[in-house]
């Protein structure tokens, strides 16, 4: 579900585009290792622009964002656009972190990218569009298979 955002308000340079692709995330280790992240940890995001994302965190805490945003530890990014080809790979930076009234519920957090090949950007985009726009085809085909699975019982009686 959209919510409205005013255009005055909007802060962002990139149009959002509200897409659930998998993303694996790492540190990106320059000065060793920090404590309480994992290898590579899966995510799932909840919306893509040309300039980074929105991403569900599991394993993050509070205090390790805090101090990734503070000290602006870059994430390596593998992000599974599609089954057809290999993930696209980016570095991007942590710029924000929220987390529902459910304290329960994971972190969610703005990445902005800081490196990624050009191609990937476009095709990332791409691939967000086709991919909202398939699933409100698929939601359309449901409707129709149901209205039609109705008439044909109507019909049958």
């Amino acid at each position: 579900m959209s919510k409205y955002i005013d255009p005055a308000l909007e802060r962002r340079k990139y149009k959002r585009l509200d897409t659930h692709l998998t993303v694996d995330f790492s540190v990106v280790r320059i000065k060793g290792d920090i404590i309480g992240v994992d290898e590579w940890i899966r995510g799932t995001s909840r919306d893509v622009s040309i300039g980074g994302l929105c991403l569900k965190a599991p394993q993050l805490t509070k205090p390790i964002l805090n101090y990734m945003i503070r000290e602006q530890v870059p994430l390596e990014l593998k992000i599974h656009a599609s089954y057809l080809r290999k993930p696209i790979r980016a570095v991007g930076e942590i710029k924000w972190y929220h987390q529902e009234e459910d304290v329960n519920e994971d972190l969610t957090i703005g990445l902005s990218f800081t490196s990624m090949r050009e191609e990937d950007r476009h095709e990332l985009v791409g691939y967000a569009k086709l991919f909202k726009i398939t699933s409100k085809i698929a939601v359309g085909i449901s409707v129709l298979l149901f209205f039609g699975l109705v008439f044909l019982a109507v019909m049958a009686l």
